[in-house]
């Protein structure tokens, strides 16, 4: 599991403060056991360095389970039943994606900045290949669709 935190200066969203993010996890090693069933994780830390009260900071957090290759599959109805009509495939999908953050996400940086560093759903680099001629965006949204319905792509307000 990759851990991302991002932090930004609220008065200069485009740029990650000057300060380092000194970071832990509660728990370094989770065994997947038969039994498995989920465990609960603490991500804690603290800023080095000197830093002004009086400027409001911004933490962006994002979790990535390991990246696997999935297939994405468009149904359609042939002679009365459904079937697998198209499929396109991700290479490099992560198994899981969690994000949070102090606020909105346009309220911190912008579009550009998301962009660049993967943050949020829209930017997740999701390649789409596929043989047949398809529209990549629709299939990508189905895929983001199904790993938000099982709970495996997830936007996490933080309190």
């Amino acid at each position: 599991m990759i851990v991302l935190a991002v932090f930004f200066w609220a008065y200069d969203a485009a740029k990650a403060a000057p300060h380092g993010l000194v970071t832990d996890i509660s728990r370094d090693i989770v065994n997947l056991r038969y039994d498995f069933s989920g465990t609960d994780l603490l991500l804690f830390g603290a800023i080095s360095g000197a830093v002004d009260r009086d400027e409001p900071l911004d933490l962006v957090i994002s979790v990535l389970g390991p990246a696997k290759s999935m297939v994405v599959r468009r149904k359609a109805q042939v002679a009365g039943v459904w079937v697998n009509k198209q499929a396109a495939s991700i290479p490099e999908a992560p198994g899981y994606y969690a994000l949070t953050s102090t606020r909105p996400l346009a309220s911190i940086t912008d579009e550009k900045t998301l962009s660049d560093l993967g943050l949020g759903l829209a930017n997740l680099p999701l390649p789409i290949v596929s043989s047949d001629a398809i529209d990549p965006r629709e299939f990508r949204a189905g895929f983001v669709r199904a790993m938000e319905k099982r709970g495996l792509y997830r936007l996490i307000r933080m309190l």
